[in-house]
């Protein structure tokens, strides 16, 4: 009944924190100063004070608003938490640090990319992005499989990670070719896979 409850507050606090996310990326959006769409502008031109200069901020902070949650718990994970977490995986102990590892990394980079936001240094915004999208695959990838290997695991959620990995390398090489919205979508698969991994093993 106890883990249930957990799972339930934990769940309620990341719709809380992703509504307070998609709130400040509207405010950035509508900030905007020219109509934005996706099929032409990826999201992170909405944190790129030069070309939204009134709206940046917002959809900025949102971001470090949605990686600073995952960075405390992650490192409370690692360390205060470290006795009961690390038996997450039935498969073996390094499932869960090699897991932990990748999911604090992408979240580090990723709060990065906000502090040093596109338009700034796109060069160096550009490495921290990619770093965030290689640690989450690597997360999303060795997660997955440490849960495939729980005796009572949620049957769709290994299958979601290792789909997410698939379908996310798609999408990388059609944002490298200009498909804006692909960086939608991408955005969309984080969330859903993190959802899915957090209440599977919270």
């Amino acid at each position: 009944m106890e883990a249930k409850k957990n799972k339930r507050r934990n769940l309620i606090g990341f719709i809380i924190m992703l509504s307070i996310y998609v709130v400040l990326v509207t405010i950035a959006l509508i900030l905007f100063p020219e109509p934005f769409s996706p099929l032409s502008k990826t999201l992170a031109q909405l944190g790129n004070p030069t070309a939204n200069p009134s709206g940046a901020l917002a959809y900025n902070i949102g971001t470090i608003f949605t990686s600073v949650p995952i960075v405390l718990i992650v490192g409370l994970s690692l360390t205060l938490w470290r006795p009961t977490m690390s038996k997450t995986f039935q498969k073996g102990k390094a499932y869960f640090y090699l897991t932990a590892l990748f999911f604090l990394s992408a979240a580090v980079f990723n709060l990065l990319t906000a502090i040093i936001p596109i338009g700034t240094n796109n060069d160096l915004n550009s490495l921290l992005s990619l770093g965030s999208f290689i640690s989450f695959q690597l997360f999303a990838a060795i997660s997955a499989a440490g849960i495939r290997g729980n005796v009572n695991h949620t049957r769709l959620v290994p299958e979601l990670g290792f789909g997410t990995v698939l379908v996310n390398i798609l999408l990388f090489g059609l944002l490298s070719a200009g498909v804006t919205v692909a960086s939608l979508m991408m955005t969309v698969l984080f969330w859903a896979y993190v959802i899915a991994f957090l209440c599977e093993t919270s």
